[in-house]
């Protein structure tokens, strides 16, 4: 996991050791330094922010307006710790007194912007993030996405969400939809124009299945999740992590060739590429892999999972002890109106529960 590396420059000694060791205790991805009176000093952190020592560099208010002010260099590094709540609607400042949750996540969503790396793990770690993706359609990513996150709602007992990145999204084809009106893009109008707190009122938002899986209530039309920016869905994401209502977050989204599913990503803690064992779903996976950025890749190749669905074993064949095998299974699958039926009791909800079964014992 990447470190924020963090230097503290306040002139409240006292607030600073506080905050330093309330976010080195919550979140193990902070390394943090605190000024030593001699570096305590406006000039002390212009020249520490042109440097490479630091991610950001917390300091106070009017150090940051001054910075502002004379257009430093690297200012962009320097976050001024505001005295007021209005002020952080300004890029470049934090509400000192806005609780640490708060400063958790915007120190993350800073040091996104800032650095343009997205490799976040939130700091409620009660909460797991975990991808399915494929570069090659058809290969069945969203039926395997949707039995995982009810196997983990069974084995674990606690809620999973299913979340779909795809601009025709699979959540009603497998999840019936009530008469309900809020769907995920009001969430999305809440969350982004702040006018409620939409975590507060999710269940609002959400639909389930006879698993006890949930979901958005889809949009009768586009998907909005496919068209936004990184730093909305870091929003996104730190609004459903924040409160702690899920175990598990199951996300479905295309092996497309993005910054924003490098985002994705870096998100998961376990990442499941899946092919169907043709020749061409392979190759399309492979060249997936190989164009991702190689700071990313070195970061999230042991997260990387492989799955070949609709696997027809062979005698001949060698199974690969690194990947997980879903049998061709037909009859697992069943329509029933507008929906779809998956059965996990056959060949499919084997290889599922071998990936859920995973899942559970290392998490």
């Amino acid at each position: 996991m990447t470190r924020i590396n963090l230097l503290i420059s306040h002139k409240d000694e006292e607030y600073a050791t506080a905050l330093s060791k309330a976010l080195a205790i919550k979140d193990p991805i902070y390394a943090i330094t605190i000024a030593g009176e001699e570096e305590l000093s406006f000039q002390s952190a212009i020249s520490e922010a042109g440097k490479k020592n630091y991610d950001l560099i917390l300091l106070d208010q009017e150090w940051k307006e001054e910075a502002e002010r004379i257009e430093a260099e690297d200012r962009e590094k320097l976050i001024g710790l505001s005295e007021i709540p209005s002020r952080p609607d300004e890029d470049g400042y934090i509400y000192k007194y806005g609780g640490l949750e708060r400063i958790d996540s915007d120190l993350q969503l800073a040091y996104a912007q800032v650095t343009g790396k997205y490799r976040i793990h939130y700091g409620d770690h009660k909460t797991r993030i975990i991808g399915f993706t494929s570069s090659a359609g058809g290969v069945g990513t969203s039926s395997i996405a949707i039995a995982v996150g009810r196997e983990l709602t069974a084995l674990d007992k606690r809620d999973t969400l299913y979340l779909s990145f795809e601009r025709t999204e699979s959540t009603s084809v497998y999840i019936s939809v009530d008469e309900g009106r809020a769907s995920i893009n009001e969430y999305l109008y809440y969350l982004f124009t702040k006018e409620k707190e939409a975590s507060s009122y999710i269940d609002g938002f959400l639909i389930s299945d006879v698993y006890g899986l949930l979901a958005f209530r889809p949009s009768k039309v586009i998907n909005e999740l496919t068209d936004l920016t990184v730093e909305q869905q870091l929003l996104l994401i730190d609004s459903l992590c924040a409160f702690g209502r899920f175990r598990y977050i199951v996300i479905d989204f295309c092996g497309l060739v993005s910054d924003k599913t490098w985002n994705l990503m870096m998100l998961c803690c376990k990442v499941f590429l899946i092919d169907d064992g043709t020749p061409l779903s392979v190759l399309k996976n492979d060249k997936f892999i190989a164009n991702i950025p190689s700071d990313v890749f070195d970061e999230i190749k042991e997260r990387i999972y492989s799955v070949t669905n609709k696997w027809r074993p062979r005698d001949d064949e060698i199974a690969d002890h690194n990947r997980f095998y879903i049998e061709y299974d037909e009859d697992s699958f069943q329509v029933a109106g507008s929906n779809i039926n998956i059965s996990l009791h056959g060949c499919f909800g084997l290889g599922v529960k071998r990936i859920a079964d995973e899942l559970t014992a290392e998490l």
